[in-house]
């Protein structure tokens, strides 16, 4: 695509009203670190746009969760006069890749939020595109911010702009009276209702309108119940393909692995099926960041309501060969558990001990029974009587005194027993990996 000398030189010029939205733009520096391992934290800056009452601030182009055990995220707001406010994270969406995070204090008091509904820009229309974003997930790097003019050009809006490339994801797409337009992404069409191409030769990229963000700024934070199938998923690759003798590509991702009792078990959904769809979510697998969106719009799916879902379901038939049939099931689906990376931690500190329930996720990856009751090790205080006793992270006490630890309550119940009968100590049993011991711990009453 060659573009006219006259748009080129249009394109050099600065657009009117840059220097009003830069006023109203935000920066949120970020810090990740993983408190395990000798990895650094990671710091990246983002821009961000006053998004909803309440100090509501919206980065674009990245989609981030809440930290796990032994992880740790900070966030610090630069106000466009470059005072530091402290910010907290509200939550992250993976549908239209984006993350919010809430300015406490006095910068919220005066608050004035940009409407997030997507300006349609006018043929010839000037586009300001900000926040130089690097190849690491999007995030915006060691710059502040760096502006790019293109120009609509096309009756269909088509931003023409030079160099413009994935390092440019989750950038805003602004007009020069600052509007919002809507957020740089990535699409193979313009299908996607709301989506503008934005590119040069062979460089496509999309704006997508801002409506979706508008919606999502209303419910930042993660939704109160999560909605659980309990299978596992793979993608439906070629080799697996070849296996079937299938000779086309087939939609959907192929069931690895069924929790007992699962929404999906219930369904009658079996191992090495191939789910399709459920409710009005296409299973789509192709790549890493798919299962991220898969789940996070699973999520999301009502609860207690009986949803259609289709699955491809393979048959032996003569030897070497399958058949398949598509069935249509229903599936009801239920609250997701609670995973260990979001089970509370409480302590028993006269032992020494902070400790989780044991959660269905963490007895399956030990490959527990899923009726197991315990509580796990999370850390163990230097110098106290549990690591005195050789007790450590990620064991799982059974027994106190030989009562049984159901739970966190029952284990404080127990030492306090011990504490009131006078007895010396503890006896904890423990199961860790294969292995059980009895631990006795001698706390300094």
């Amino acid at each position: 695509m060659r573009i006219p000398a006259t748009l080129l030189l249009f394109l050099l010029v600065a657009p009117a009203g840059a220097e009003e939205m830069e006023a109203r733009l935000w920066m949120v520096r970020v810090s990740r670190e993983e408190q395990r391992g000798a990895g650094a934290a990671e710091v990246f800056l983002a821009p961000a746009l006053p998004a909803g009452p309440g100090g509501l601030l919206l980065c674009a182009g990245f989609a981030l969760d809440a930290p796990r055990e032994n992880a740790t995220l900070e966030a610090v707001a630069i106000a466009p006069d470059g005072t530091e406010h402290e910010a907290h994270f509200v939550g992250g969406h993976h549908e239209e890749p984006c993350t919010f995070f809430r300015v406490r204090g006095e910068a919220a008091k005066t608050w004035a939020p940009v409407e997030l509904k997507g300006a349609v820009p006018a043929a010839g229309a000037r586009v300001l595109i900000v926040g130089r974003h690097g190849t690491n997930l999007g995030f915006a790097l060691r710059r502040k911010r760096t502006r790019v003019e293109a120009a609509v050009f096309h009756q269909v809006p088509v931003y023409a702009m030079e160099g413009l490339d994935e390092t440019w994801l989750g950038c805003m797409a602004l007009t020069a009276d600052g509007r919002l337009i809507g957020f740089v992404t990535t699409m193979d069409s313009l299908e996607e209702e709301g989506g503008f191409v934005v590119g040069l030769g062979e460089t496509t990229t999309i704006v997508v309108a801002a409506e979706g963000y508008a919606e999502m700024a209303l419910h930042p934070g993660p939704p109160e119940t999560r909605a659980w199938l309990g299978i596992n998923l793979s993608p439906l690759d070629e080799d697996r393909e070849r296996f079937f003798g299938v000779e086309e590509d087939l939609a959907g991702a192929l069931v690895t692995g069924i929790a007992e009792e699962s929404p999906a078990a219930m369904a009658g959904v079996r191992l090495w099926d191939v789910l399709q769809r459920i409710g009005d979510v296409e299973v789509i697998l192709e790549k890493p960041a798919d299962r991220d969106l898969f789940l996070a719009r699973v999520q999301r799916l009502p609860l207690g309501k009986p949803l259609p879902c289709r699955v491809l379901r393979f048959r032996e038939g003569p030897p070497g060969s399958y058949t398949r049939a598509v069935l249509e099931l229903e599936m009801t689906l239920e609250a997701r558990p609670v995973d260990f990376a979001d089970a509370p931690e409480g302590d028993v500190p006269e032992l020494g001990l902070k400790l989780k329930a044991a959660t269905q996720d963490w007895l399956a990856a030990r490959a527990l029974a899923a009726e197991t009751r315990g509580v796990v090790v999370t850390r163990v205080r230097e110098g106290s009587p549990a690591e005195l006793a050789g007790v450590l992270p990620d064991d799982l006490v059974l027994q106190a005194d030989g009562a049984p630890v159901a739970d966190l309550d029952a284990l404080k119940t127990a030492t306090a027993a011990a504490r009131a009968a006078g007895r010396a100590k503890v006896v904890l049993f423990v199961r860790r990996g294969a292995d059980t011991a009895f631990l006795s711990l001698r706390p300094n009453w």
